[in-house]
C-alpha cells in the first residue's frame, strides 16, 4: 500500500488522488497514513470484527462499513484502479474518475 501510494504521487503531472489524500493526512499527531492496497483491504476484511471493535473505542473513528466502496492503491493502469467493498457489493477495477470512499490506514 505505502509503496503503491509513493509510486502514484511521484509521477509526472500528478496533482490529486486518493493516495495523496492519505499520504498528506495528519490526524491525532500521526502523519504516517497511506491508502491500503487491495490485499491489505482483504486482510482488514478477514479481521473486520476485531478491527471494528478496536475502531469503536477510538473517538471519531469510523468502522469498516459493508455498503461503502473504497479506493485501493492497487492500480490496473493509468485509467483504472481496484476498488474494495467489505460487503462484496463491488470488488474490481474502477475508472479513476469515479467517486469512491477513501480509507487511510497506518502500518499494522
Amino acid at each position: 500500500g505505502l509503496r503503491n501510494c509513493n509510486a502514484i504521487v511521484i509521477r509526472n503531472g500528478h496533482t490529486y488522488s486518493a493516495a495523496k489524500i492519505c499520504l498528506d493526512l495528519e490526524l491525532d499527531g500521526q502523519s504516517d497514513w497511506y491508502l491500503p492496497s487491495y490485499d491489505e483491504f482483504d486482510l482488514l476484511a478477514q479481521n473486520r470484527f476485531h478491527v471494528n471493535k478496536k475502531l469503536e473505542t477510538i473517538n471519531g473513528a469510523n468502522i469498516l462499513m459493508n455498503e461503502s466502496i473504497y479506493w485501493t492503491s492497487t492500480e490496473r493502469d493509468y485509467r483504472k484502479a481496484w476498488s474494495y467493498s467489505f460487503g462484496n457489493y463491488f470488488n474490481g477495477e474502477t475508472y479513476k474518475s469515479s467517486y469512491q470512499y477513501v480509507r487511510a490506514i497506518r502500518s499494522f
